[in-house]
């Protein structure tokens, strides 16, 4: 078989833009073998897979004999750091370098965050968004938000205000992706930052109920007395605030249960996430954000019933928090959930549904490579149950919610659990095509079961595996076939152990740095000059590897 070659290197699979050079390699013939070797070689490892590519949600992992699966989740599990890819850090280390006037921070992430020592300085905590780590494009869209807590208050329907402390100079202290001030508002009132991916994590965890002074009468006369945290906030003059879908004009008081927009222009850039608290008994409250200017200055007020905290099981969390825009979406077609956001990535948040209540998700980025034979799909998702026996019922679209295949379900119990539905070679019931896996047709659809009527079942996370087999050969009706070959894939030259037949004219090209196994050695590596038509051959076994 003769096979005419070339060696391509790009930056990304999308641009197909040929370099004018010959790309230089080193070759070491050992026992019948040719390496070429890349200059930035993976290392990761899971089993026999080692992991070849990267994008936003994806981990694509490769065996070295064609075999691969795509890992993708709904949020981001990468960011870009001006050259690539890498693996999100969520830990929070001193010293950042990117804001001297904080102490403390992570910048190895979608969005960075930033912490001072003390809660009571001004502009405590720093949630700051730059597009330039998603995905490294042009333009770079940048935001911050900047939150100072300042009081812990009592309030009713009459506005009447009887203050509970203020917040203590106590010292945070940075614990992995956590940073806590103990006792922030006095004896039994910790306020405490977690950074996850996709969102940085705010609550105020208060140990018992007799933590909090008792309210006034007149509080409670006054009706719908609430507690009330009281944050004043900054953000980049160029962002708008947009409530309910309405552009906020800075100087009226709003009032909201629902998320809130922080724009540039028409684009959402990060946002506010619905309020909510929860006890140790898993009951749950939506709370309400209150938005007011008061001098110069503007604060954002966080209100949690008191009647609820009378009967909560303590302790009780009070939890606000601001995301960074998602790649995935949901609820195209059902969109039944609450907080459906919240399974786009592992945090301990909840996605939550009930009795017969579904939910559509899509935009995975899988990846997968044209022509790829699909061997199994693996769906896992992180979840618990409010009552033991509570169901999911897991069913996947190929075609944008026109066809679904037939359900496969799981009963969770009341402690979170990693279920897997389906698994390597599982193919839920029909032969998928690589074309079905691009984010505009493959969906994922969750019911929840009628164990007990109202029964909430909480998702976590959803995570999906799609294994396949890579660098199929060209068709054999048709002749003179161009076969790409992707390197990061690590396929099999060709595929299977067969003969392919690429015609008079076809070309073998090799696409982006990595290897490939093939069934015979190189025997002949003079290829002359780029595009000079020189051919190839291929005898007895060997291992291609492209330097970039």
């Amino acid at each position: 078989m003769v096979l005419k070659m070339e060696f391509r290197n790009l930056e990304n699979t999308e641009r197909k833009t040929k370099l004018s050079r010959v790309l230089t390699f080193m070759i070491i013939v050992l026992i019948g073998m040719v390496f070429i070797f890349p200059n930035n070689e993976l290392s990761a490892q899971e089993g026999n897979y080692t992991l070849v590519k990267r994008n936003a949600q994806t981990n694509t992992f490769c065996d070295g004999f064609g075999s691969c699966y795509a890992s993708s989740h709904l949020g981001r599990v990468n960011y870009w750091n001006n050259t690539g890819y890498i693996p999100i850090n969520k830990t929070i280390v001193q010293n950042p370098s990117l804001e001297p006037l904080y102490d403390y921070g992570v910048e190895t992430g979608a969005y960075f965050a930033f912490f001072k020592s003390t809660p009571s300085t001004a502009e405590t905590v720093k949630f700051y968004y730059n597009e330039s780590y998603l995905d490294g494009q042009n333009p770079h869209k940048t935001g911050f938000v900047t939150y100072q807590p300042l009081t812990l208050n009592y309030r009713n329907d009459l506005n009447q205000l009887q203050q509970i402390n203020t917040i203590q100079s106590v010292t945070g202290v940075a614990q992995n992706n956590s940073f806590e001030y103990s006792n922030a508002f006095g004896s039994g009132f910790n306020l405490i930052y977690e950074y996850w991916n996709g969102l940085l994590k705010e609550k105020l965890m208060i140990s018992n109920f007799s933590d909090l002074s008792p309210p006034a009468q007149y509080i409670l006369d006054g009706g719908n007395a609430t507690v009330d945290m009281d944050f004043q906030i900054t953000w980049k003059d160029e962002l708008d605030i947009y409530i309910e879908g309405v552009l906020w004009d800075e100087s009226s008081t709003k009032t909201t249960n629902q998320s809130v927009e922080f724009k540039l222009g028409n684009e959402t850039l990060f946002f506010l996430r619905e309020p909510f608290a929860y006890d140790s008994n898993n009951s749950r409250i939506s709370l309400k954000y209150q938005f007011k200017k008061q001098g110069n200055k503007l604060y954002v007020l966080l209100k949690t019933d008191y009647e609820w905290l009378e009967n909560a099981v303590y302790p009780v969390n009070i939890d606000p928090n601001t995301g960074a825009k998602h790649p995935g979406s949901d609820g195209l077609t059902n969109s039944e959930w609450a907080n459906p956001t919240n399974a786009y990535s592992s945090n301990n948040l909840y996605a939550e549904g009930s009795s017969s209540l579904e939910h559509t998700f899509q935009v995975f980025n899988f990846g997968i490579p044209s022509g790829a034979t699909i061997d199994g799909i693996l769906v896992k998702v992180e979840a618990k149950a409010e009552v033991s026996n509570e169901k999911l019922y897991v069913s996947l679209s190929w075609n944008a919610g026109t066809s679904y295949t037939s359900d496969e379900n799981y009963a969770y119990g009341t402690s979170e659990n990693d279920h897997t539905f389906g698994n390597s070679s599982y193919l839920w019931g029909r032969n998928w095509t690589s074309s079905e896996f691009i984010d505009a047709n493959f969906w994922f659809n969750g019911r929840v079961g009628w164990y007990v009527e109202e029964q909430i079942l909480y998702v976590d996370d959803i995570d999906i595996r799609v294994y396949y087999d890579t660098c199929p050969c060209p068709p054999t009706d048709t002749a003179d076939y161009d076969w790409d070959v992707d390197m990061t894939q690590s396929c099999s030259i060709p595929e299977g152990g067969g003969t392919c037949n690429l015609g008079s004219t076809g070309t073998l090209t090799f696409i982006n740095t990595g290897y490939a196994t093939c069934i015979n050695t190189i025997t002949t590596t003079d290829l002359g000059p780029f595009n000079s038509g020189q051919t190839l051959y291929m005898n007895s076994g060997c291992i291609i590897y492209v330097d970039g």
